[in-house]
């Protein structure tokens, strides 16, 4: 799919969307694609492949077990769709226009019983009126948001959670202060969660 909202857009794409999580309901929320995507554009698996070889991959794939889960029990989507020209960040006029085009409608079709809003940037566009010059991001952490009646969790980035593995480069285990974020999540899954089949 193209989409010609933003200057200089090259991939659009519209997430990993797990053939359990119509049964589910738990939407996770990243950023935007990653650019590698615009290399592998022949179908999820290949996107998952790359999303492997990604911090925020491996954090996603860590947290999912943590809980439980795995990708077919998860719509993994980003809050902003495409991939822009020489991977230039999005603008906040970008992933407004995008949220209004797109994000409403992918809630509206997939109508999600949660979702875990991972990073400032996701948090920023679904809450710009909570961000301001006293009050940021890193202070909802943890904090449980309504988000046109969906109840969502405020999350760090997976690259930030990532940063916390003194370990990371060896690519082994996780920490205590990754697994309380992981536990986090698994509480508030296990809260709102509703088996829909």
């Amino acid at each position: 799919m193209k989409c010609n909202l933003c200057e200089g857009s090259k991939i659009f794409h519209y997430g990993l969307k797990g053939s359990n999580s119509d049964n589910t309901g738990l939407l996770w929320v990243l950023n935007k694609p990653d650019l590698r995507v615009n290399n592998l554009w022949e179908g999820d698996e290949r996107y998952r492949i790359a999303l492997h070889g990604t911090n925020t991959g491996r954090v996603v794939e860590e947290a999912l077990q943590f809980c439980g889960l795995s990708y077919e029990d998860i719509y993994l989507t980003n809050v902003f769709k495409c991939v822009l020209k020489e991977d230039r960040k999005p603008s906040r006029d970008d992933r407004r226009r995008c949220l209004d085009s797109f994000f409403q409608i992918q809630l509206s079709l997939f109508n999600p019983s949660e979702m875990v809003a991972f990073g400032a940037h996701v948090f920023e566009t679904l809450f710009p009126k909570l961000v301001t010059k006293s009050r940021k991001h890193q202070d909802y952490i943890g904090t449980v948001q309504d988000y046109q009646g969906i109840p969502i969790l405020v999350a760090n980035h997976p690259s930030w959670i990532w940063s916390l593995n003194p370990m990371r480069a060896t690519g082994k285990g996780s920490t205590e202060a990754q697994r309380e974020h992981y536990q986090m999540i698994k509480e508030f899954t296990e809260e709102f969660r509703r088996d829909r089949t």
